[in-house]
């Protein structure tokens, strides 16, 4: 009865061990690189906007405490689109930040 009760003790002590001690998960922090948000002009007058001659526009760096899954239209169904999977946000509840 005793050498039962020890082995469960010794064993619950190596399991107790295991699940805290295992694993090596590291939680070491990286360094981040904040990069200035930007969107490229789209040419309405063509088909496609992509492109090298297109402007670039710089974009306020906000940053957001919230945000909502959402699924928006991308193209019209009868194109081959539908809804895709996006982050909406709420441009009024960002607060400016500075790199």
């Amino acid at each position: 009865m005793m050498k039962n009760i020890l082995l469960l003790l010794l064993i619950m002590c190596f399991s107790v061990f295991a699940l805290f001690c295992g694993g090596g998960t590291d939680t070491s922090f990286k360094s981040v690189v904040l990069v200035l948000p930007t969107a490229q002009a789209a040419n309405f007058a063509l088909s496609s906007g992509d492109g090298p001659g297109q402007p670039y526009l710089e974009l306020p760096l906000l940053i957001f405490s919230s945000y909502k899954e959402t699924r928006i239209g991308v193209k019209p169904e009868w194109r081959g689109g539908g809804k895709e999977d996006f982050c909406a946000i709420k441009k009024e509840e960002g607060s400016e930040t500075s790199l």
